[in-house]
């Protein structure tokens, strides 16, 4: 059992001062969920990972020091979800690029990309993590201007888990 909420917040602290460093603000908000949410059976480094890629490309990708989003949701998905969502207000992807960027090794070509370091394999090994736990990684255009990549995992009770309060 892993509390998201809680993880998310630790890497949104953790990561912070890197992006004030580039003159980037961070912002975390639970949204819709109380004090104690739901928990996600998942394990904790792999999730971790997952979660730094989509704030390392947020800052890459996320518009000159313009603030990342970062939101904790309790989704709608058939027998419940918790959604982590990481907002940022850069250029965003457009429609046909959208599902190519989580393939291995795609980076598109314009841009974007341009000047930014990376192998094309961040978003494909986040989907892959993701789905190997029940869940997905995706992106939709952010009202706007830019995207919202959504972590979306199956929540289990508080109480069907037993160990944790």
């Amino acid at each position: 059992p892993l509390d998201l909420g809680e993880l998310a917040e630790e890497l949104v602290d953790h990561y912070r001062p890197q992006l004030e460093a580039g003159g980037r603000e961070i912002r975390y908000e639970k949204r819709d969920v109380g004090e104690k949410a739901p928990l996600v059976m998942a394990d904790r480094d792999a999730i971790s990972q997952v979660i730094l890629n989509l704030l390392s490309n947020a800052d890459k990708y996320g518009g000159d020091g313009d603030a990342i989003e970062v939101e904790l949701r309790d989704g709608a998905g058939p027998g419940g979800t918790m959604e982590l969502c990481v907002l940022d207000r850069g250029p965003g992807v457009s429609r046909k690029h959208r599902e190519r960027i989580f393939q291995k090794f795609y980076r598109i070509d314009d841009s974007l990309s341009s000047g930014v370091q990376g192998s094309g394999l961040g978003l494909a090994l986040a989907r892959q993590m993701a789905r190997a736990h029940g869940g997905d990684v995706t992106i939709h255009e952010r009202a706007g201007g830019g995207s919202c990549f959504t972590l979306v995992l199956p929540r289990v009770d508080r109480e069907q888990t037993g160990s944790i309060s």
